[in-house]
């Protein structure tokens, strides 16, 4: 009885433990939000300043930028310095 219970529990954590997310195996950060409603990211970086990043661009601009067309994800300043953004030459024009 006991072998067949400490099996079963066994079973239960590697099934477990292998439907964990890919972006928590990596090291990410999940945020839960307990409404179906997006969530403001914005407010996570509120003692930031805030700039826009595309997927595969290397500038940073800021939100109402013309050069922002197919993608807009708000990153704090220094997560896009870091990651070698430099600023976009239109929001940016004396940096």
């Amino acid at each position: 009885m006991k072998k067949s219970l400490f099996a079963y529990l066994l079973i239960l954590i590697l099934v477990f433990s292998a439907c964990g997310s890919d972006i928590v195996a990596q090291g990410g950060v999940v945020v839960r939000n307990e409404t179906d409603e997006p969530t403001d990211i914005t407010g996570y970086y509120a003692n930031e300043d805030i700039v826009y990043v595309t997927e595969s661009g290397t500038k940073y601009h800021k939100q109402d930028c013309s050069y922002l067309t197919s993608s807009k994800i708000p990153v704090s300043l220094e997560q896009a310095i870091q990651e070698g953004k430099k600023p976009c030459s239109r929001c940016f024009p004396d940096d």
